[in-house]
């Protein structure tokens, strides 16, 4: 099998979630970024970032399904890439149950990742539904000079539980919510 080594500019989308594109990418130099959109949120959260050693595309390589994720390099990229046809031959050389188990393998991690996206777009909408009664800031990733976190304060679990009830809520009858949040606003607005 001949290495085709592939060098791609910084701020580069090497793909983009939903492509149909299939190729390997062994990562030999420079760092790239992995994102994924919450397809009903249109949400879109940095799920990792890659560096030399690791191996990317790997879901689409073997499912030959559309891309789980966008990729977007952050420095300039050195990499080897296999192409389907490659990835045919090698596939050719290991035993049926073999690329069943794999595939299936790749299957169960998209599902996962698609599980994850969801849920963080949920802990957004909770996460903003308790700043606003609260009026506390959570913050993702405290560091050093940030102010004191809400790992430092205590929380307040009523109020966590009412945003997770009202976030039941608007997902079950977002339209009747939204009635009674505007009725709730004009009660306060009365003397």
């Amino acid at each position: 099998m001949t290495r085709n080594i592939k060098t791609i500019g910084a701020g580069r989308s090497l793909f983009k979630q939903g492509d149909k594109s299939g190729d390997l990418y062994f990562i030999q130099e420079g760092s790239i970024e992995l994102s994924v959109r919450d397809s009903k949120s249109g949400h879109e959260d940095v799920i990792a970032t890659l560096g030399p050693k690791s191996v990317l595309g790997t879901m689409s390589f073997l499912e030959g399904e559309p891309r789980s994720a966008s990729a977007t390099t952050k420095s300039e990229l050195k990499c080897v890439v296999i192409n389907q046809t490659q990835r045919d031959r090698l596939l050719k050389t290991i035993p049926t149950w073999l690329q069943v188990l794999i595939k299936d393998l790749s299957k169960n991690l998209r599902r996962a990742n698609q599980n994850y996206v969801g849920l963080l777009a949920k802990y957004d909408r909770l996460k903003k539904k308790y700043e606003a009664k609260t009026g506390q800031i959570l913050e993702d990733e405290p560091n050093e000079d940030s102010p004191p976190s809400l790992a430092e304060a205590p929380l307040d679990e009523a109020k966590l539980d009412e945003a997770k009830l009202d976030e039941a809520k608007q997902e079950e009858n977002p339209v009747a919510e939204e009635g009674a949040q505007k009725d709730l606003r004009s009660e306060q607005s009365l003397p």
